[in-house]
């Protein structure tokens, strides 16, 4: 088998090599992303492998089944760039991929904890050499009303970790987990946001949690609320939570996405201008923790991308089916 991958990190091309090796499959790597400009490369390929950052629109799918491929694979879980339709109709396989979901519950309960302590805003006034506590006095984890926002894998790992803390955890999802039921108290989305000191989000980018946190659902939260975001960007809107932080109505958010952030993240801007408004805003802010999407990036994590992109493309090839397939 012949696999085409797009968009490798520089730290996994090792990994792809290798794993590739093992498996038996030939692969071949195009270190940009895929588009309409470079989906000729797939030519004689009859699977490849993307990234987010690739174009799976309709326009590129057609070019992909006329070149002869017929398996998509991608190292990520969300594929909000993948136009879903088409791929069914084109009669082309695609699967996402999962990875160790310790990586990101790890980061979110980083994120929950230095939100909650102001690491943010400790770290701003030691850059202005000011060593005073005036503004750092911090809350305790453990006596907090914790709100998770989706409870599949990774909002599981999450629950999981926050449980040692002995702070009360809230749910919604619209499936209720097993795994965590005694652990977390479910309740419906909007009682949530009312009881929660701190909410996390862990739900999937949909045409229905689009700006699920926005400035009517921000209105119905408690005064000095925590948020944090290591999902989707889009999940809330930049505006509506840049407003809050400044009226204190959110006390601090630890962000590793924000909306459109794909011009920027994984880019060197240290000698550019940034265009993006919330994201100059956001990143002027004392309260406000931003990381470049990286919650996920653990050596683990990274191999199982890898892993499970090939191995899915493998089962379609074996069997048509494969255990996350999409289409």
């Amino acid at each position: 088998m012949k696999i085409l991958f797009f968009s490798v990190f520089k730290n996994q091309i090792a990994d792809v090599e290798e794993i590739a090796a093992q498996r038996g499959v030939e692969v071949d790597i195009v270190n940009t992303p895929l588009s309409m400009e470079n989906v000729h490369l797939a030519e004689g390929y009859e699977a490849i492998s993307c990234a987010g950052k690739c174009n799976l629109g309709r326009d590129v799918l057609t070019q992909l089944k006329h070149y002869g491929v017929k398996y998509i694979s991608t190292k990520a879980v969300g594929y909000e760039n993948l136009d879903v339709e088409a791929c069914k109709e084109l009669e082309l396989r695609f699967s996402n991929s999962s990875y160790s979901p310790h990586s990101v519950g790890e980061f979110t309960v980083m994120s929950i904890l230095t939100s909650l302590r102001k690491l943010s805003f400790s770290q701003s006034k030691l850059r202005r050499k000011d060593f005073t506590l005036f503004g750092l006095e911090g809350r305790e984890l453990h006596d907090q009303t914790v709100g998770v926002i989706g409870t599949g894998k990774i909002g599981q790992s999450v629950v999981k970790r926050l449980s040692g803390f002995g702070c009360r955890i809230i749910a919604h999802d619209l499936h209720e987990s097993n795994e965590v039921k005694g652990l977390v108290e479910y309740l419906p989305l909007q009682e949530v946001l009312q009881q929660s000191d701190v909410i996390t989000l862990h739900a999937p980018l949909l045409e229905s949690t689009y700006h699920l946190l926005d400035e009517s659902a921000f209105k119905t939260m408690k005064d000095n609320v925590c948020i944090v975001n290591n999902a989707r960007g889009e999940l809330i809107d930049s505006e509506a939570l840049i407003n809050a932080l400044k009226s204190g109505k959110v006390s601090a958010a630890a962000l590793d996405v924000i909306e459109d952030e794909l011009d920027f993240f994984r880019y060197d801007y240290s000698e550019k201008e940034i265009t993006h408004k919330s994201l100059n805003t956001l990143l002027n802010m004392d309260n406000v923790q931003i990381t470049t999407h990286h919650s996920f990036f653990t050596r683990q994590a990274s191999v199982d991308m890898v892993n499970s992109a090939i191995m899915a493309l493998q089962d379609f090839k074996e069997s048509g089916y494969t255990a996350n397939q999409i289409c």
